[in-house]
């Protein structure tokens, strides 16, 4: 039996150094193999043109190691790698490897938001894999294609009940993802808040105020959640609120007690949640104001966002002021 060494020669214009992958993927020794399909992830985002069939040809390879660098190096590549979606989609049934169908299903979630034709059936599909590693990664999947797959919104609905958390609480957050097509979810979002796993409840809580309005039957649970014993999830309840933009004075003391939080992520979406109720809730513009001068960029112009939609002379006046000040810097 022959067996190559790999030699990583940069790609020539021509395309020849190709050969050697090539070669390589089709050694008889699965080592081999492994060894030039982890070094393809080095270089595939570079050669795409060269790399890209031998990857979708690795995605059958018979050794499970093989598989799983080619779907990383695949994952390197960004938008070029949507050539390979017919094969990713196959390699959802990967019998042997949970690895391999795990990185298939994240893979399709990012490439996948301009062919959710495609792609949500299958990835639908996967969510009643054996393991719940899978069906997490696969609900994950689903909701980074955002509004493109509200197909699966029935099958999302059925995975918050799934016995495993970590489902549940991707499922929710999915739900979350897709926004306002995800109406229908709701009532099963309303029931989510009653879970045994506060994750699930704080997924669920953030997954209704994504919807949006048309998650307004959810106000009185949501209202209820602001008790809840977990802090992030009263807190999450209090933003779902603020987004839907029908809080009660509770929830907006604890949104304005939230721009304490050391997290700048937290403060960012409790100013986006502020400023939904800022027109109708007495105090909250001065808050938003006080938010101009936040340590994070991203606080600070979350509230600029939300000042700009206002209609108060004071907020038009912070806005001109901080213009002014951000020209100067």
């Amino acid at each position: 039996m022959l067996c190559f060494t790999l030699i990583v020669i940069p790609f020539e214009s021509n395309g020849h150094s190709v050969e050697i992958y090539s070669i390589q993927m089709s050694d008889e020794n699965p080592i081999v193999r492994r060894d030039a399909a982890e070094k393809l992830v080095r270089v595939s985002k570079n050669h795409v043109e060269f790399v890209l069939p031998l990857l979708i040809k690795a995605l059958k390879d018979e050794d499970k190691h093989v598989r799983r660098y080619t779907a990383m190096a695949l994952g390197t590549m960004g938008k070029p790698a949507v050539d390979a979606i017919p094969a990713l989609i196959e390699s959802l049934k990967d019998e042997e490897d949970v690895t391999v169908r795990s990185k298939v299903a994240e893979l399709l979630g990012k490439l996948g938001k301009n062919y959710a034709q495609d792609v949500v059936p299958p990835l639908v599909d996967a969510l009643k894999d054996k393991e719940p590693w899978v069906r997490s990664k696969v609900a994950e999947a689903l909701g980074r294609l955002g509004e493109s797959g509200h197909a699966a919104v029935p099958a999302l609905i059925a995975a918050l009940q799934d016995a495993d958390k970590g489902v549940r609480r991707r499922t929710a957050e999915a739900l979350g993802g897709i926004g306002e097509s995800a109406q229908a979810a709701v009532p099963a979002l309303i029931a989510a808040l009653q879970d045994a796993d506060k994750g699930a409840r704080r997924y669920a809580a953030d997954a209704l105020g994504r919807i949006g309005k048309p998650a307004q039957a959810a106000l009185p649970a949501l209202t209820q959640a602001l008790k809840d014993e977990d802090e992030r999830v009263a807190l999450s309840a209090a933003i779902a609120l603020g987004r839907i933009g029908e809080p009660v004075d509770e929830a907006i003391s604890m949104l304005i007690d939230a721009l304490q939080t050391k997290d700048w992520h937290i403060r960012e979406e409790a100013v986006t949640a502020l400023g939904g109720v800022a027109n109708s809730a007495q105090g909250v513009v001065a808050v938003l104001i006080g938010a101009l001068d936040d340590e994070h960029k991203g606080v600070r112009y979350h509230a600029l966002e939300a000042l700009l939609k206002i209609d108060a002379p004071e907020a038009a006046k912070a806005v001109e002021e901080f213009r002014k000040n951000s020209e100067r810097k």
